[in-house]
């Protein structure tokens, strides 16, 4: 969730808690609505879905929720000015919230030796995926980041010290270098920025926080059609080469996205399909893609419950 004009309330369970309110146009109070009452069910995913269907059941209306602190006492409040927006003033206890993306669940697969598929490479954090499965609690991704990059760190320190490299081949190299020199020495072609801008709009509104087969069939449909677009892309520097080969990342990332939660029928955790709303255990496995051939290739792999059941 985002307060204001997009700050973050990574702390927003604090205001809830403490007495505030999420209040439509109507002036009801979603969490009671949605059953969100008790502290446990509080998670940010489950608040950041009951607020985006307030705002799509609010179509042609002034599309709003706010967040009402007027019942915190003045006391309390003080305590807790630093978690809300900059530059709001002592006595401003509304402010409009709307949904915004806070953790992305999926990523590079790793070992419990925090190495990758590639020789050499090791990776911690939120790049990574299998630590929280398919949804977190506040405060877990810090602990993560302590535990995996202690773990990668050691790791790529005993790998230098054997003298462990992972090389490239020259073709590779060479045909990449080539790839780059083409890119920059295109004159004229699409434009950058508004590239971003379309795959931004396209993933936010068919791959957001509520989907269904059609929004996520019609998203990936648009991300192939932006990525035709992105291979006739100019560039004025190196700055915007690396814009550009982020884009390019960036597109590969929508279509895996878009792939997987076409996959999986059902809702688990922070992914959730209206079409779908319900769990389905026959999904307890792993999405995975892979490049291969020059397009991504999708299996799956059942998860091993080593401690707990669902």
């Amino acid at each position: 969730t985002s307060l204001g004009s997009g700050t973050p309330a990574a702390s927003y369970e604090c205001l809830l808690s403490d007495g505030g309110r999420l209040l439509n146009n109507r002036g009801e109070d979603i969490l009671v609505k949605h059953a969100l009452t008790v502290p446990r069910l509080l998670t940010r995913d489950r608040v950041s879905r009951a607020i985006a269907i307030e705002l799509q059941q609010e179509q042609g209306l002034s599309q709003t929720v706010v967040l009402d602190l007027t019942d915190i006492p003045s006391d309390r409040m003080e305590v807790l000015r630093s978690v809300l927006p900059r530059g709001v003033s002592r006595g401003e206890r509304r402010f409009p919230v709307a949904p915004t993306v806070h953790f992305h669940m999926g990523g590079v697969r790793i070992d419990e030796k925090a190495g990758t598929s590639m020789p050499g490479l090791y990776a911690a954090g939120e790049v990574c995926v299998g630590v929280h499965g398919a949804n977190r609690l506040s405060g877990n991704a810090l602990t993560e980041v302590w535990v995996f990059g202690a773990i990668a760190g050691r790791q790529a320190a005993e790998s230098s010290k054997m003298g462990l490299k992972g090389k490239a081949p020259q073709e590779m190299v060479a045909g990449e270098m080539q790839r780059l020199q083409e890119i920059t020495h295109r004159q004229k072609g699409e434009s950058l920025e508004s590239l971003r801008r379309a795959l931004k709009e396209v993933m936010w509104r068919g791959a957001g926080l509520i989907r269904d087969a059609h929004g996520l069939a019609q998203a990936m449909c648009e991300v192939v059609t932006l990525r035709e677009q992105w291979c006739r892309v100019s560039v004025e520097d190196g700055r915007e080469l690396q814009r550009a080969l982020k884009l390019e990342n960036m597109l590969t990332v929508s279509e895996m996205v878009c792939r997987s939660a076409l996959c999986r029928t059902e809702s688990r955790g922070a992914h959730y399909r209206q079409d779908y709303p319900e769990q389905d255990d026959n999904w307890l496995c792993n999405v995975i893609l892979r490049k291969e051939d020059g397009g991504l290739v999708l299996s799956t792999e059942p998860v091993q419950l080593l401690r707990l059941s669902p």
